[in-house]
């Protein structure tokens, strides 16, 4: 059966706690982060005085405890951005431990290293590809250039490690690209992130730098820079940066003038092919919530239906409707959107549109009621986007 055809009570996520006492809080994320530089100020005395056994299990410790630190700062069920930053930490943590436990030659150990850093690297940008249309054109020329430097100088000295060298090596870049969009906290992590392995390579591979004040210079620019990018994960998943990258004064209220377009922090939502809870209102002043597939054109959204069900009738009583789309990928960022129906025409013979919505939502199967489909265009005229829990955008559209 089509979306649409049965009611189904609207959801909303529920809000993120409110309160808790200064032990919890203290508990639940400062302690953490105090624990991780403490660990990371250790790990740098051990690794200048040769300590081995030491720099060791304190390098081991430094990722978990930066989960901890991550999983303590976040809101429940965790956003998207989060559970796959939470992976790319993980597989870092694997990247730190497995050269350690398993051992072998220089280009042995390199190579286990690599290897789960490489598919750390793909987690962030996985993590960070949503924000893909924040990223600058400068900013690609810029590591772009510094890729390039960077095999200049190594691959000369790579031999056979060249292709991975430069695999990894493009995944880092675009891991460090695509952080900016996710504002100046997740970008300068990037950027030491991607510091911090250029030292790595550079010191494989050309033997600058080298010996303890490289050691030390690899050490803290990762630890700065996973942490920086813990940071800026967690800004985005609890306070995502509205598309003119200004900050609501309050949650509710929108500062400056008031938007005429929906938002393009989330456009996406309407873009991709999700479910809308459509709610309309019966002749007998009673709400009624149906699911129902839509499209949209940047002016008007549009639905299928059949005159022949309570939801028409509804539409001809009080043109009035109000819908929500929620991210599945995190249920505290959705779009509310109130508009007016402007239009119910008949849909063709074939039952084209609905026809179109069928492919939109890879659910195509026979049409049996194409002589009673309609097609409903609402017109937006206010709308609410929320992210984390809270309100990032809300206003009047332009008619």
């Amino acid at each position: 059966m089509s979306p649409g055809q049965h009611e189904r009570p609207a959801t909303e996520p529920d809000a993120p706690p409110v309160s808790e006492s200064v032990g919890a809080a203290f508990a639940r994320v400062v302690a953490p982060i105090a624990l991780y530089g403490l660990d990371l100020a250790v790990h740098l005395v051990a690794v200048i005085a040769d300590a081995h056994p030491l720099t060791a299990v304190t390098q081991g410790l430094l990722m978990p405890l930066l989960v901890a630190v991550v999983l303590g700062a976040s809101h429940r069920p965790l956003a998207r951005v989060t559970r796959w930053a939470l992976l790319a930490l993980a597989l870092s943590w694997l990247g730190d431990v497995l050269p350690g436990i398993v051992g072998g030659d220089p280009d042995t150990r390199f190579l286990l290293m690599v290897g789960p850093f490489l598919l750390a690297q793909a987690a962030y940008v996985t993590a960070f590809w949503p924000d893909r249309r924040r990223v600058r054109v400068a900013t690609v020329a810029v590591y772009a250039a510094a890729l390039g430097a960077l095999i200049v100088v190594c691959a000369p000295h790579a031999g056979t490690m060249l292709a991975p060298v430069l695999v990894y090596g493009a995944t880092l870049t675009t891991m460090a690209v695509l952080s900016t969009g996710l504002g100046r906290v997740a970008a300068l992590g990037g950027a030491v992130f991607f510091a911090s392995d250029s030292l790595i390579a550079l010191g494989h591979f050309a033997g600058h730098p080298a010996g303890t004040a490289g050691s030390v210079a690899v050490m803290a620019t990762y630890a700065v820079g996973q942490a920086l990018l813990a940071a800026g994960v967690l800004r985005r998943a609890s306070d995502p940066e509205r598309p003119s990258r200004a900050r609501p004064s309050a949650p509710g209220t929108y500062r400056g003038a008031m938007p005429t377009t929906l938002p393009a922090s989330h456009a996406d939502l309407l873009d991709r092919p999700l479910f809308a809870h459509l709610a309309t209102i019966r002749p007998d002043g009673s709400p009624q919530s149906s699911v129902m597939w839509f499209a949209w054109d940047g002016e008007l959204l549009r639905f299928t239906h059949t005159s022949t069900r309570q939801k028409f009738k509804n539409l001809e009583h009080e043109p009035r409707v109000a819908l929500s789309i929620a991210d599945p990928d995190d249920q505290y960022r959705f779009l509310e959107i109130r508009g007016t129906v402007v239009s119910i025409t008949p849909d063709d013979a074939e039952a084209s549109f609905y026809h179109s919505l069928q492919v939109r939502y890879d659910s195509v199967y026979p049409i049996r009621d194409a002589d009673v489909r309609v097609v409903v265009a609402v017109r937006p005229e206010r709308f609410v986007a929320v992210a984390g829990g809270g309100v990032v955008a809300s206003g009047a559209l332009a008619g």
